[in-house]
This record gives structure tokens, C-alpha cells and sequence, in this order.
């Protein structure tokens, strides 16, 4: 934008070119989508969602990972599989632990005793929780040998924690000490790899993280954490005027107003819907003070004034 028209559009390469792809190839440069290692459906997420804080709009991401805009914003607005926090689109499990969960055996209190003494003593330690968290890590014992031994789910379910759960097998929760410097560390390690912050499920399910307890004990909460790492924090404070902002600047992406489902989620660009209610009253009342922005009058005039600041 600095040095424009020095430098042609997105849409100006895809119009000669046919796709981003194309003109790269044609440049002799290596290809645009290795931004996105691997090819996988969660690496193309985590790319679309690093160039959009980069501040890429939505058809230039898609042309760099050669998919429609559509997409990407299905990639930027992506929930998190509730079992391995994998990212999924539709339904709240990935495909790999949607199957495993119909295929789980039934598991009792003496089954999973026997489990863990069984893994005790084939790996020489007591699991950690971690080590018996559902993924697709065809490297990890756990997931190569499904459904051999239960998910920590199962273990908590059962006994109420994963310490009693141990603790009825008789075996003691092994416990890492974690100072300051090593709970930021390992909150920046997991940020650089996941690109955004932990979140507490994160800190439950990932062994290389302290857990929640944990973090309150040495920093007080995981916001506070989170600030001391530097990675910012995800929440934003929406009003009135920055609501109707995110609504026409939404409206002026898609071509139409948003709907409650469209904002299920809460992005760097919109709030969650439940935020429009609580400032509004109603969806609908949110959508007329955006229209009612746009229209002449002193009332318009000052919120385009507010939001050009």
C-alpha cells in the first residue's frame, strides 16, 4: 500500500496467471503454500490465521493457500476438537476422535486399574494425563495402540481426577516443579507452534504445559501468564461503536449484514454474538444502528467521525 501502484494486486496476478500458483511457477520461485508445512488441513488453519494478524485480507490468503475465500473464512472462524483441539469446521470433534469416541470401549474401575499398571510396567513409569490425551500422533503410544488404554477422560470420569485415578491403580502423580521463567517459556514455545496462546483446555491436555493449578499458584491467573509472555491477550472490550464498526466492516467483506450464527465465535474482528445482545438488547437492534450509521444525519455523521479516529 506504501509503495503503490509499484507492485500489482492479488486479484491483477490471478487475472493473468489463473492462480497465485501459477505465477509463482512462472516467476521460478518457491511455491507459495510451503507458508503452510505439511499441506494438512490444521497447518493451512494456523497459516491463514497468521497472515490474517499479519493483516492479509481474505482473497489474497486464499490465493496464497490456493483456496476460495470462502475458506479461509471457514479456517479463521475454525472451533477446536473437543477431545484433541485439532481445528474443525462444523461439529465440535475432528474426524479421526469422532470415530475413535463411537468406536470406545466401556470401561470399568478394574479395567482401567489393570491399564495402568499394565502400561507402568511396560513403559517403566506411572502415564502422565498428557500421555493418554486422544490425538492422531502416530508416534505416541497412546494413539498407535488404540483402544488398548483408556483416554484421561475416561480415567477422570471414572475416579473423579487423574491423581485418584493413579492413586487407585497405587501410584503417585508425578509432578514437575515450574518456576516463572520456565511457565513462560513453555506458554511462548506452545504460541510459536500453535500461533495464538494456550488456552486452559490446552494446559489440561498438553504435557509440555504446567497445569492450571499450577499457573494460578506461580502467576496468579493464565491472562496474567499470558501478559507476562508477551503474547497478548485474546479478549477485546466491545461497545456500541466498535460492534457497528465490526458489523460494516462485515458487512462491506461479505456483502450483507451478519447473522447471530455468523458470529458463534469471537475473532480479532467481531465479538461474539452474545456480546451484540448484551450492548443492544436484540440481533435486530444491533443491525439497525450499523444501517442507521451509514444514513445522513448528525447521529451517522458522529459514529463515522468516531470510527475514522
Amino acid at each position: 500500500m506504501r509503495q503503490y501502484p509499484r507492485w500489482p494486486s492479488t486479484g491483477t496476478v490471478c487475472k493473468h496467471f489463473g492462480t497465485w500458483a501459477s505465477a509463482i511457477r512462472a516467476a521460478n520461485l518457491p511455491p507459495a503454500r510451503a507458508i503452510a508445512p505439511g499441506r494438512g488441513f490444521a497447518e493451512r488453519v494456523a497459516a491463514a490465521r497468521r497472515l490474517s494478524a499479519k493483516g492479509h485480507g481474505t482473497a489474497e490468503i486464499a490465493a496464497l493457500l490456493e483456496v476460495s475465500s470462502r475458506t479461509v473464512r471457514n479456517y479463521l472462524h475454525a472451533g477446536a476438537c473437543r477431545d484433541c483441539r485439532a481445528p474443525v469446521i462444523t461439529t465440535d470433534r475432528c474426524r479421526t476422535c469422532a470415530a475413535r469416541r463411537a468406536n470406545q470401549p466401556h470401561w470399568t474401575h478394574e479395567q482401567v486399574r489393570a491399564a495402568l499398571t499394565a502400561w507402568t510396567r511396560q513403559v517403566g513409569r506411572p502415564p502422565t494425563s498428557g500421555d493418554w490425551a486422544p490425538n492422531t500422533d502416530m508416534t505416541r503410544k497412546w494413539t498407535r495402540e488404540y483402544p488398548r488404554w483408556p483416554s484421561y477422560e475416561t480415567v477422570r470420569t471414572l475416579f473423579g481426577s487423574w491423581s485418584k485415578g493413579l492413586a487407585a491403580a497405587g501410584f503417585r502423580a508425578g509432578r514437575r516443579r515450574w518456576d516463572r521463567d520456565e511457565i513462560v517459556a513453555a506458554l511462548r514455545t506452545f504460541a510459536a507452534a500453535h500461533g495464538r496462546a494456550p488456552m486452559r483446555a490446552d494446559l489440561e491436555r498438553c504435557r509440555e504445559l504446567p497445569s492450571p493449578g499450577t499457573v494460578r499458584a506461580r502467576l496468579g491467573s493464565l491472562r496474567a501468564a499470558v501478559e507476562t509472555a508477551n503474547l497478548g491477550v485474546g479478549r477485546r472490550r466491545w461497545n456500541r461503536d466498535l460492534i457497528v464498526s465490526a458489523i460494516l466492516g462485515y458487512a462491506e467483506e461479505h456483502g450483507r449484514l451478519p447473522t447471530s450464527r455468523d458470529w458463534d465465535r469471537s475473532t480479532s474482528a467481531h465479538p461474539h454474538a452474545t456480546t451484540v445482545l448484551q450492548q443492544f438488547g436484540s440481533w435486530s437492534a444491533a443491525m439497525a444502528a450499523a444501517v442507521s450509521s451509514q444514513r445522513p444525519g448528525p447521529a451517522g455523521a458522529a459514529r463515522r467521525a468516531r470510527r475514522s479516529k
